[in-house]
């Protein structure tokens, strides 16, 4: 997995593209779990991202629909590797989500 700690840089940087670059694309589907949030409650919550609006996911899981907000929340998508997303880094509307997220990780600021 990996893991980014409060000092520690995004493990992206131009020419090392892999690892968060897929969101820049569609989140809808993704299996997610929420790794930690300011909201008391969400820590732990796993299961499929099945809506996004500008703030927040709509995660299905076993006892139904959660909008959890993107921001103060981390959350780890499931994928190779497993990956640790700032939700504050994808606060945007999902069609202004790529552009701002693919901008910031060629910027290298996904920090």
């Amino acid at each position: 997995m990996i893991s980014l700690g409060a000092d520690a840089q995004a493990p992206f940087r131009p020419g090392r593209k892999r690892g968060l670059e897929f969101l820049c694309g569609e989140l809808i589907g993704l299996h997610a779990e929420v790794e930690s949030s300011k909201r008391k409650g969400l820590a732990g919550l796993k299961g499929i991202v099945t809506d996004e609006t500008r703030n927040a996911l709509v995660i299905r899981t076993s006892k139904g629909d959660k909008l959890v907000p993107k921001g103060g929340t981390v959350f780890i998508f499931e994928g190779r590797p497993q990956v640790l997303v700032k939700g504050d880094w994808i606060v945007a509307r999902p069609e202004d989500r790529t552009k701002r997220v693919a901008e910031l990780l060629w910027k290298g600021r996904m920090v």
